[in-house]
């Protein structure tokens, strides 16, 4: 088959979230994740994003909710199935640093420098937070989401797990403000807040691969966010009114994010704490952006629009990963991590189908195409890119799949194992993979491709491609010769692509063609690919024909 170019192919690793994606929702001052508010809300929305549920269906994602006791973190799952049961892969976290989120005083007198980097920790080293995950969170793809002071508490999340040599794919800053830093604290912040936390101007660290900051300058009791170096940012109120929701715009802007998640816009949206009339919706977002299903989260690979619109976004990419891949006059516009410790990281930073198959698309409501790329069983020559970092510490080696899901912990169809060469100095490599090992036998249908990144014996990470690969039936027949009265005829059993046409066709020397019979083949049930029929006794037209074939009439 003809191999087609893959849109945004070269600009979107880095920040791709595919299927078994790691996405954590937080709060700013003195609020919580308590069950009914927008902090819930909002990630419940995201694990029955539209785009996901016309995959995997409704409540398939679970979502769980982290929270301080002691001082430590715990987790509870709060809705969803459990994870072994999820066949999106996703997990969505609803952080509560509550109380340290807005207490000053005694031993929750703490900056987000010093919960973020302990959050960091627990996220990378504890593996029961999802007990039937068999490892820590971390493994998966990371989407980190705050707002107001925990844009800020994300920003040092991120540089937390860039420490310990973990990327995140994906960081989203909603209205940031942390106190007492980026220069626009207020005078009662000055005053009467002890603490200086982390900044989000600059905190767009050299692990993150995107960033995307959604802001507001028009607040005058509430605090007004900033932009971030390093990111792609979004002024809101240069473009939108901020009519109706919480009637403060600092809180709108998470309320904005929210609208972009669902797609309720012929009814009051709502997030349980505020709402919206259709026509105030619609001024709250751009005509492109229609009613805000092309804006906020669209620009997650699991949103499905940033691989698709990669010059829109490039601004928010990490430009040291894209300067290691040949991308000429690209800024640096990440943060150095300070104090980076030596350790046994690998990353996956993304898998791309990229050659030997077909391309198509399959078109959702809310969010972008889901991209396939389409092949003949038997076919060879499909080709991937994987883009992962290591280092010369420790063995790398990698487990590249086919899976009927996006989720390996409840098994996969086949894989195979390659060492992986490290990168040495590079934040970021390219390595060429030829699935054919991975995918020759499998029966036809639509796979996953996913791989594993593994250093020594503890560490790894996993991901999907964002492209499926769809496996068509080969047209094939089985031809069994018999006699009827003495006359040859033959007996026929017919394979292929289900609901295609064909025609059974003689020919006396490969060049006239004559038509016996046509059919169409059927399956008994609607999710295989394959459709079988059977002919008996078909008669030979004439005593001269000695040649049969089988073909597709469409």
């Amino acid at each position: 088959m003809n191999a087609l170019r893959f849109l945004g192919a070269s600009l979107a690793i880095g920040h791709a979230l595919n299927g078994g994606t790691l996405t954590v929702v937080t709060h700013g001052f003195n609020s919580n994740a308590n069950p009914g508010g927008w902090v819930r809300e909002l990630a419940r929305s995201i694990s029955n994003y539209p785009r996901r549920v016309a995959e995997y269906g409704y409540d398939t994602t679970p979502v769980y909710r982290l929270y301080f006791s002691g001082g430590r973190l715990f987790s509870e799952r709060v809705s969803g199935p459990t994870y072994d049961r999820a066949p999106s892969g996703d997990i969505v976290v609803a952080l509560d640093w509550n109380p340290y989120s807005g207490t000053f005083t005694g031993s929750e007198h703490l900056s987000t420098e010093v919960v973020g980097d302990y959050v960091a920790r627990q996220l990378a080293g504890v593996s029961g937070f999802v007990p039937e995950l068999n490892g820590v969170m971390t493994q998966l793809p990371i989407h980190l989401i705050g707002h107001s002071r925990g844009g800020s508490l994300v920003c040092e999340i991120a540089k937390g797990l860039g420490k310990i040599g973990i990327y995140v794919d994906h960081m989203t800053l909603l209205d940031p403000h942390p106190v007492n830093n980026d220069g626009f604290e207020s005078i009662l912040e000055q005053l009467f807040v002890p603490v200086t936390d982390g900044s989000a101007y600059f905190g767009v660290y050299q692990n993150v691969g995107f960033c995307d900051t959604y802001f507001q300058t028009s607040s005058i009791v509430t605090p007004q966010g900033t932009s971030a170096l390093g990111a792609y940012n979004r002024l809101l109120n240069s473009y939108i009114a901020f009519d109706g929701g919480y009637g403060s715009d600092h809180s709108n802007v998470h309320f904005w994010y929210f609208c972009t998640t669902t797609d309720n816009s012929p009814l009051p949206t709502s997030n349980g704490e505020a709402s919206l009339t259709l026509s105030q919706r619609q001024n709250w977002f751009a005509q492109n952006e229609d009613l805000g299903r092309k804006a906020g989260y669209f620009a997650s690979e699991r949103g499905g629009g940033q691989s698709l619109s990669p010059a829109q976004f490039i601004s928010g990419l990490n430009g040291r990963w894209l300067r290691d891949l040949g991308v000429a006059g690209v800024p640096d516009n990440r943060t150095t991590v300070i104090g980076r410790e030596a350790s046994a990281a690998a990353n996956v930073v993304d898998l791309a189908i990229e050659t030997g198959a077909e391309e198509q698309f399959v078109n959702f409501q809310l969010g972008g195409p889901i991209d396939i790329a389409v092949m003949t069983e038997g076919d060879s020559g499909v080709a991937a890119n994987l883009y992962y970092q290591s280092d010369d510490q420790h063995q790398t080696t990698i487990r590249l799949f086919a899976d009927e899901d996006e989720n390996a912990v409840n098994g996969v169809a086949k894989e195979v194992l390659y060492s992986l060469p490290s990168t040495g100095s590079k934040n970021v490599e390219r390595r060429p993979l030829q699935l054919n090992e991975v995918i020759d036998g499998l029966k036809p249908a639509l796979y996953r491709i996913g791989v594993e990144i593994r250093k020594g014996t503890s560490f790894k990470r996993h991901r999907y491609s964002s492209q499926r690969l769809m496996i068509l039936p080969r047209l094939r027949c089985d031809w069994v010769p018999t006699f009827e009265n003495g006359v040859p005829a033959f007996n026929v059993v017919i394979r292929g692509l289900r609901d295609k046409r064909f025609a059974i066709e003689a020919s006396p020397d490969l060049k006239e063609w004559i038509g016996i019979a046509t059919g169409q083949l059927r399956s008994a049930s609607t999710t295989e690919l394959e459709g079988i029929d059977a002919w008996n006794q078909i008669s030979r037209p004439a005593e001269d024909v000695h040649f049969f074939r089988v073909r597709y009439l469409d």
